[in-house]
């Protein structure tokens, strides 16, 4: 590596001064652009601000401003925590039956219709009344695309697209690339590669850019950045029964904090992290929403 990459591949400890003024304008901009049914917490992290690269965690809102209804009471901006119960099988369908009767076959997804204009209810609200996409899809008497499996990148190919992301975030501003960076330019290349998909393989992002940028200065060999925070034990698959059985012994409800699937996306979370010896099993599994799944995941990289 030449002296250049020495100074591109640097790495620094960012500390990000958090004006509670920016949370405010972040809310105030998501008032305005989105209907006071659809406006849940959910909605504002996993969905408008991952759309608009505009948004703070749950644990940042609360940390500076309380819970979100205090936060959007802070910002001017109305809110309802419980219109989404007022969602109904009748609502979830007819706006179901208009997209699908706008789209091919090919283009009924569940990400065709989360990004789609005319969209009113929560892109999730359909799994409180329907075991999956596929099965509403189905069920409403329209045909629905072929489910083909995703492809995964080996190791050197999100090695190389990190390296890319990295080059082109210190062409900007001379700088280590930070999660939004990666979020940026996956909207504008097809050969980037996503923060989760970094997680999920080699442990906390932050971490893992730490490695990353000793291996590419010849500090630690290339096994050591790839088996670091590798899991040490395997994944198990949760079959489909399962998971539906879990969300109805559940009733749809995240287990924390009581929200229904027609509000938040629901996840089958392990009590005891995979990462830390938890299995699959059915009595290690629980029900919570993105929002508290979330929650306890930063409780465990604490």
């Amino acid at each position: 590596m030449n002296e250049k990459d020495d100074d591109i591949f640097a790495f620094t400890e960012e500390i990000r001064l958090l004006n509670p003024s920016d949370i405010l304008e972040s809310l105030r901009r998501y008032g305005a652009s989105t209907p006071l049914e659809k406006r849940t917490q959910q909605d504002y992290y996993f969905d408008w601000g991952k759309k608009h690269n505009d948004r703070f965690t749950p644990n940042t809102i609360k940390k500076y401003l309380g819970d979100f209804a205090s936060a959007m009471a802070a910002a001017g901006v109305d809110y309802d925590p419980k219109a989404w119960q007022r969602i109904t099988k009748e609502k979830v369908d007819t706006e179901l039956k208009k997209f699908l009767s706008a789209t091919s076959a090919r283009d009924r997804k569940a990400i065709r219709y989360k990004n789609w204009t005319g969209r009113k209810l929560g892109d999730r609200a359909y799994t409180q009344f329907y075991r999956s996409w596929y099965d509403a899809v189905n069920e409403l008497g329209f045909e629905a695309p072929s489910q083909t499996k995703s492809v995964k990148l080996s190791d050197d190919d999100i090695l190389k697209a990190v390296e890319r992301i990295w080059r082109w975030t210190y062409g900007k501003r001379q700088s280590q690339p930070s999660a939004r960076d990666f979020g940026e330019y996956n909207k504008i290349h097809t050969d980037g590669v996503s923060t989760a998909t970094i997680s999920n393989r080699f442990g906390t992002f932050s971490r893992f850019l730490k490695r990353f940028a000793l291996w590419k200065q010849g500090k630690i060999e290339k096994r050591e950045l790839l088996t670091a925070r590798k899991r040490e034990t395997t994944r198990q698959p949760i079959s489909t029964s399962l998971r539906f059985e879990l969300l109805k012994e559940a009733d749809h409800r995240c287990r924390s904090c009581g929200a229904s699937a027609a509000e938040v996306s629901l996840h089958i979370d392990h009590i005891l992290p995979v990462s830390k010896g938890g299995s699959s099993k059915k009595s290690n599994l629980q029900v919570l929403c993105a929002n508290c799944n979330l929650g306890r995941s930063d409780k465990y990289q604490e």
